[in-house]
């Protein structure tokens, strides 16, 4: 199995994270992007900067 999502199942996490959060899809995934941008917070990026996210109790990186 892949460690990484594939285009369906991106669109299907920001689909529940917006009904969850009450935003659109474009302000969810505009939110999911600067964790992830090099040029933005870089968060979540090659090296998750797991300290400073606020979404880590949400997060499956490194709960196996």
């Amino acid at each position: 199995e892949s460690e990484y999502a594939s285009a369906g199942q991106v669109i299907s996490i920001i689909k529940k994270l917006s009904c969850m959060s009450q935003l659109n899809e474009f302000e969810t995934e505009l939110i999911l992007q600067q964790f992830s941008l090099t040029t933005a917070s870089n968060i979540c990026g090659e090296k998750p900067n797991c300290n400073n996210c606020k979404l880590k109790e949400f997060c499956k990186y490194n709960k196996n």
